[in-house]
């Protein structure tokens, strides 16, 4: 027998489904009994469920069903969108009824925060826009995109991160600085699923745990751009935004946060996140099964490298998000060892500007640019110019000694070698290579400027060393300095 469990205080929204009910099945009995008496059904006569009511109340009845292993379907009042768009189901009565009649052959993972039923999203924190549904920009224009970017931004001054700690299987334990967390297992439609539509899978076992956490506003408002303004949804992850999948997720708090589950906030941190594999066999819509991923996983899978993880950026991100990216003490200690190490001169740093210097004196003799372009790249004359730069910023007075005397010696080897060269090469004409680098404009001044700017930015940030060798060839300062001996 169809049980149709429904709230009693909605009558007219329940005499409509009634009728619909009498209509569609004239020969199926079904048993209309009020949410209040559920407990005392006589669960060996059920042969599926359906439900319409509160939010509270259709999860009761989830769980009744699970608890007992039978199959339910939903019949969400006009009102519920969220549960409309995470389970895909339609919005006039007489198709929600069609599809919830029918009994699911396929079941889906439950997710529990603290042992409460979550259907959409447990929201931990702040986290704008992750927790918004993004179907509410579908029929906005340029203009309205525009108007909700800067109301979210102007927000901003209220986030502060905190520190947190999250173990999951394992017990493997994670800290990190974040300013909300959002802890879903469905692909329903909102910033944090689209942003991980690939790997969500409603069936795997997992829960996941999307992380925001800017380090900037810069970098949180080019997120917010991108998801509230631009129309093209992002094809990677942003800066601002981590990951950790796991089947049981703890996280607590330096300080309480307060948590949402399913946009109702009720408790704070701390809290378990505990993800049901299989649970429950629930009538949804086609488009459920269509927008979860194709490849399913059981095992953890963390992206949260690139998040602030260390004390003092926690610190420091806890009292307000700056407008640039701050660098930790740590990162300051690093770039002037390396800077302090590099304007000193040594044996390898002249062994490289001399065979440099003898590829790039080559290279203009036999008029090839991708000669001279090698040289470039192996010409360590760079290195001691920003180190010099570095110690007349910070007033360093032994950085600036070295990257002198460094310096200097450099460019007289890169003379005497020149010469050398040219003294023994029986070439007498001048190539267009060697005259492109005779007239120097203001242009070229211009050049050395940005290049300069580059190369101090490269040198700052480990994550775009390996945009040196663009800088260098920029650069490209054995070159003229072997045209002018010649």
């Amino acid at each position: 027998m169809i049980y149709y469990i429904y709230k009693p205080n909605d009558p007219v929204f329940v005499q409509s489904a009634k009728d619909y009910l009498v209509d569609r099945l004239k020969e199926e009995s079904v048993s209309y009994i009020s949410i209040d008496v559920l407990d005392s059904i006589d669960v060996s006569s059920i042969t599926h469920l359906i439900v319409s009511g509160e939010e509270d109340e259709i999860k009761r009845v989830i769980l009744f069903a699970n608890t007992h292993n039978l199959s339910v379907g939903i019949i969400p009042s006009p009102t519920q969108l969220d549960i409309m768009r995470t389970f895909d189901l339609p919005s006039k009565i007489e198709d929600a009824l069609s599809l919830a009649l029918v009994p699911s052959d396929k079941k889906i993972d439950l997710l529990y925060c603290n042992d409460t039923l979550v259907l959409q999203e447990v929201v931990i924190g702040d986290a704008p826009p992750l927790s918004q549904f993004e179907n509410r920009l579908k029929n906005q224009n340029m203009f309205q995109r525009v108007g909700l970017f800067w109301q979210t931004m102007t927000k901003i001054h209220k986030l502060t991160h905190t520190q947190m700690k999250i173990t999951h299987s394992k017990d493997q334990e994670t800290k990190l600085s974040a300013v909300g967390v959002v802890g879903l297992i469905y692909s329903n439609a909102t910033f944090a699923s689209n942003l991980l539509s690939k790997e969500l899978n409603s069936t795997d076992g997992r829960v996941t745990m999307v992380i925001l956490s800017p380090i900037s506003v810069v970098q949180y408002m080019r997120y917010l751009f991108r998801s509230l303004v631009s129309h093209i949804r992002p094809k990677t992850l942003p800066k601002s935004v981590g990951y950790i999948q796991s089947n049981n997720i703890q996280i607590e708090t330096k300080k309480p946060l307060k948590v949402a589950i399913d946009s109702s906030e009720s408790i704070e941190t701390p809290i378990s996140l505990r993800c049901e594999k299989q649970a429950l066999a629930l009538s949804v819509g086609e488009k459920f099964w269509t927008r979860q991923s194709k490849t399913t996983s059981s095992k953890d899978s963390i992206k949260i490298d690139h998040l602030p993880r260390d004390e003092e950026s926690s610190n420091y991100l806890s009292k307000a998000i700056p407008l640039f990216s701050h660098a930790s003490q740590e990162q300051y200690s690093s770039l002037f060892r390396n800077l302090r190490e590099e304007g000193i001169l040594n044996s390898t740093f002249m062994i490289l500007l001399i065979l440099a210097t003898m590829i790039a004196t080559f290279g203009l003799f036999i008029n090839s640019g991708s000669v001279i372009i090698g040289a470039m790249l192996l010409a360590p004359l760079m290195q001691p110019i920003v180190s010099l730069s570095m110690g007349v910023l910070r007033q360093d007075n032994t950085m600036q000694i070295n990257g002198i005397k460094t310096i200097v010696v450099g460019v007289l080897a890169v003379l005497l070698t020149s010469a050398i060269i040219a003294l023994f090469t029986p070439i007498e004409r001048l190539t267009t290579e060697m005259i492109g680098r005779l007239s120097p404009t203001i242009l070229d001044l211009f050049v050395a400027i940005v290049s300069g700017v580059a190369a101090g930015y490269a040198k700052s940030n480990e994550k775009i060393l390996s945009s040196l060798a663009g800088v260098a060839i920029a650069v490209a300062l054995v070159q003229p300095i072997a045209v002018d001996w010649r």
